[in-house]
């Protein structure tokens, strides 16, 4: 596929990086020590060099594969979630919608299945940063639920890269869940993972409130 066709004929362009990107999102494996490379999410992702294949002994037979060196199942999501936020920076850059959505569903998909082991590399607070940045609405709520119902509290760092209205929102719906578990159940402010069912009627009616409210 020459380059050149970016320029001249975008929808097939972006239809051939739209099947190669499903194709390699599929086949991507972790390298033997992914921790040792450097950086992460959008714009740092290097590409994995592909396992080596079975090597032979001196005579002739096939050796044995050390089944500590191979990558587990968390290492290999973390090497697909950073190339599909690349994929999903290009996207955006080439405004190539297609693959854009793309990304979008295939990433949600992953950090679904991988619970909090992506934390490393793509966090709450990450997924909040570059839906603001990105326009990616579907994955503020579920980022608002995670740090609502977390036992820890949001730090002055995390706030300050969500912005102030939205530590506001995650500090508020906090507060009154904790509020309405002390007066139900008769415990306090301690440090304990919030039941999710209480942030999520909390929290829609919170954002619900704020959408109605006519912005000053």
């Amino acid at each position: 596929m020459p380059t050149d066709l970016l320029f001249f004929d975008r929808p097939r362009f972006e239809q051939y990086l739209l099947e190669l990107s499903t194709e390699t999102a599929a086949t991507i494996k972790a390298g033997p020590n992914p921790s040792a490379q450097s950086g992460s999410g959008i714009g740092t992702t290097r590409a994995t060099p592909p396992a080596p294949g079975p090597q032979l002994r001196g005579n002739g037979q096939k050796k044995k594969r050390d089944p500590s060196c191979e990558p587990s199942i968390q290492e290999i999501r973390i090497e697909k979630i950073k190339y599909l936020l690349s994929l999903f920076s290009i996207a955006n850059r080439y405004d190539f919608s297609q693959v854009r959505q793309y990304a979008i569903r295939a990433i949600e998909k992953l950090r679904v299945e991988s619970g909090s082991g992506l934390d490393s590399v793509w966090s709450a607070v990450d997924r909040i940063e570059l839906a603001d940045r990105f326009d990616v609405d579907e994955w503020l709520v579920p980022a608002y639920q995670e740090l609502c119902t977390r036992a820890t509290m949001l730090t002055v760092q995390e706030g300050e890269r969500i912005g102030g209205r939205k530590a506001a929102i995650i500090a508020t719906v906090r507060e009154m869940v904790l509020r309405q578990n002390f007066n139900n159940r008769g415990y306090g402010y301690v440090n304990v993972a919030l039941d999710i069912k209480s942030v999520q009627t909390v929290l829609q009616n919170t954002l619900a409130s704020l959408n109605s409210t006519p912005v000053a």
